[in-house]
């Protein structure tokens, strides 16, 4: 995952969200011990990445994750998707990434 941040960031990338998920795989369940119990699981861990970008950097950018972190994986499975984004607006500061003016709040509830 760090050479991929690396790679967006150079990219010019400002933003980058990444969790810890769990994935349900096809394959046969595995066993763990959770809390001293043995627990047979099919569920993967994995990582999500969201990257919000404009609509005019959305091929290069899946470009760049498909040539980067399709290198690094070693389970040669991995998803991305896109998904259209009306705004982003940041509580903290008041940021406001989007296609239309939604910071005076009038619309947003109703």
């Amino acid at each position: 995952m760090q050479d991929t941040k690396d790679v967006l960031t150079t990219f010019g990338v400002r933003g980058l969200t990444v969790r810890e998920v769990f994935t349900l795989t096809g394959d046969r369940p595995r066993v763990e011990i959770y809390r001293g119990q043995r627990v047979a699981t099919n569920l993967q861990p994995s990582v999500r990445a969201d990257v919000p970008a404009a609509d005019d950097e959305v091929q290069d950018l899946v470009h760049i994750i498909r040539q980067v972190a399709g290198a690094a994986t070693t389970a040669g499975k991995g998803w991305i998707w896109g998904t259209p984004v009306e705004f982003l607006l940041c509580i903290r500061t008041g940021g406001y990434w989007g296609r239309r003016d939604v910071t005076s709040g009038s619309h947003l509830f109703g």
